[in-house]
C-alpha cells in the first residue's frame, strides 16, 4: 500500500457526499431556495484535494488491526470534508472573495440570481445562512458514522475542538490583518497560523480515523507530534503559494492575500529587510482592495529579492523536516512510516 491508493479514495468520498446530499434534497421548495441549494451542492462537489478526509481514512489505517476500511469511515471522512467547505462559505464572504477552486464563490453565483439593488449583501446573506446548513451537515455526518457511546463522545469531542480552534484562528486572521505590519513579528504570524491551521487540517483528521480504529493513547499522541510541525508547513505553503503561485493552482485570485492585508511569513520578513522607502511600498499594497498588476508583479520581485522567499522556503522544509522526523520515530508500523513520509513530502513540502 502507498499514498496513491489513499489519493484514489477520492472517488469514493465523492460518491459518499454526492449520496449524503442527495438523501437531504427537499422536494416542496420555492425555485430560488431549491437553486440555492443545488448551488450548494455543486460547490461542495467540486474538484478539490480532498486533503482531510483523506487522513480521516489514513488514520483508521495507521491504527486498525485489519487492512479493510469499513464504510462508516467514508461518513466520518465527510463529515470533515463538510466542515472544511462550510469554513471556506464563510471565509469567501468575510474575504469578498470571487473565485473558489476556480470557479465563482458561493455568494457570487447566488447574487446572480438576485434582482434587487442589494444583490451583493442579499448574496452574502443568504451564502451566510446555506454555510450554516453546511456545519449542520458536517454535523450529521459526524452522528451517523459512530455509534458507540464511548467512541462517539470522543470523536465529538476532537470535531467541537477542530471548530472552535479554527474560528479562534480566523479572530486572530482578520485581527493580524488591521494591524500594523511595524507590530507584526515573525513569531506571531507562526502562532496564528499554528491555531488557524494545525489542528482541523492534520490533527483532528487523523485523530477521528485512529479513535474509530480503537487508537491507544501512544498512537494517538504520535499523531499529536507529527501533525504539529506538519499544519504549520501547511499553512506557510498555501501563504508561498498565495503570493507566488497562480490563479489556476490556488483557485482563486493570486492577488486576494495582499488584498486583503494578510501579513505573511515571506511579507513580514520582507518588511523587517526592507528600506524606509520599500517598507513605504509594502505597506501601500497591503489591505489595497484592488492592487494592480504593476505593483503586486513589483512587490512579489522585491519579495524576492530581499531574500525572504528563500527563507520561507527553507523554513518550510525544516518543518517538513521536523515532521518527517517525528514520522520517523513513532511506533507505526514502516509501512505506515512510509505513507505518512510519501504524504508530508507531496503535499507539504
Amino acid at each position: 500500500m502507498n499514498l496513491n491508493d489513499f489519493v484514489r479514495y477520492r472517488r469514493k468520498i465523492d460518491a459518499e457526499l454526492r449520496t449524503f446530499l442527495k438523501q437531504r434534497r427537499h422536494s416542496h421548495l420555492d425555485l430560488f431556495t431549491k437553486f440555492v441549494l443545488e448551488e450548494l451542492d455543486s460547490f461542495i462537489l467540486r474538484d478539490g484535494k480532498r486533503l482531510r478526509p483523506i487522513l480521516v481514512l489514513l488514520g483508521h489505517s495507521i491504527c486498525s488491526k485489519t487492512d479493510s476500511i469499513p464504510k462508516n469511515i467514508f461518513k466520518a471522512a465527510i463529515s470533515i470534508e463538510l466542515l472544511h467547505d462550510f469554513l471556506l462559505v464563510h471565509d469567501d464572504i468575510i474575504d469578498e472573495s470571487d473565485l473558489r477552486r476556480g470557479s465563482p464563490t458561493l455568494h457570487r453565483l447566488v447574487e446572480k440570481d438576485l434582482d434587487s439593488g442589494r444583490r451583493g449583501k442579499l448574496g452574502k446573506d443568504i451564502a451566510l445562512i446555506a454555510g450554516d446548513i453546511l456545519f449542520s451537515y458536517s454535523f450529521s455526518a459526524i452522528e451517523e458514522s459512530v455509534k458507540e457511546g464511548k467512541k462517539k463522545k470522543e470523536i465529538f469531542k476532537i470535531f467541537n475542538k477542530a471548530i472552535t480552534e479554527t474560528c479562534i484562528g480566523e479572530i486572530q486572521d482578520i485581527f493580524l490583518s488591521s494591524k500594523s505590519i511595524n507590530d507584526v513579528s515573525e513569531s506571531t504570524v507562526d502562532r496564528f497560523n499554528s491555531v488557524k491551521t494545525t489542528y482541523y487540517t492534520i490533527e483532528a483528521p487523523l485523530k477521528i480515523g485512529a479513535i474509530m480504529a480503537d487508537a491507544s493513547a501512544k498512537q494517538l499522541e504520535d499523531i499529536e507530534a507529527i501533525s504539529k510541525p506538519l499544519g504549520q508547513a501547511f499553512q506557510l505553503k498555501d501563504d508561498l503559494i498565495g503570493l507566488f503561485g497562480d490563479e489556476k493552482e490556488i483557485g482563486k485570485s493570486v492577488t486576494s492575500d495582499v488584498a486583503e492585508g494578510k501579513k505573511t511569513l515571506p511579507i513580514v520578513v520582507a518588511y523587517r529587510k526592507a528600506s524606509k522607502a520599500e517598507k513605504d511600498f509594502i505597506r501601500n499594497c497591503l489591505g489595497k482592495n484592488s492592487i494592480g498588476k504593476d505593483d503586486f508583479t513589483k512587490l512579489k520581485k522585491l519579495v524576492e529579492r530581499l531574500g525572504a522567499k528563500d527563507y520561507s522556503y527553507k523554513k518550510l522544509s525544516g518543518l517538513v523536516d521536523k515532521g518527517n522526523t517525528k514520522i520517523r520515530k513513532s511506533g507505526f508500523s514502516q509501512e505506515h512510516k512510509r505513507i505518512l513520509l510519501q504524504l508530508s513530502d507531496k503535499w507539504f513540502r
